[in-house]
């Protein structure tokens, strides 16, 4: 019925939802019955040109999170071999 579900979850892919409302603008600002797909892949170009800085903030955001997510991995798991080590190296000064 040409509907959108309101209770899709657009969490993973915070661009979809607003590309979806630009094309559903520039159907109905232009009259546009069907989209081509050379049509669709334009409204893409310029879906994205209006959206580069953000888009790039976005990117930049998520890999500064990644970054810190493996850093503290990194940390944690070199905390957890220097806490083995000194139990190694205790048990062996007490079997000594």
């Amino acid at each position: 019925m040409g509907r959108l579900n309101q209770k899709i979850n657009f969490k993973g892919f915070p661009y979809v939802k607003q590309f979806i409302d630009y094309i559903i603008n520039y159907r109905m600002e232009n009259s546009v019955e069907e989209l081509s797909e050379d049509d669709m892949l334009k409204l893409k170009n310029d879906f994205i040109l209006l959206n580069i800085e953000n888009i790039e903030n976005n990117y930049q955001i998520k890999q500064e999170r990644k970054i810190q997510q493996s850093n503290e991995t990194i940390s944690s798991e070199y905390q957890h071999k220097q806490k083995v080590l000194r139990r190694i190296v205790k048990r062996i000064e007490e079997n000594k």
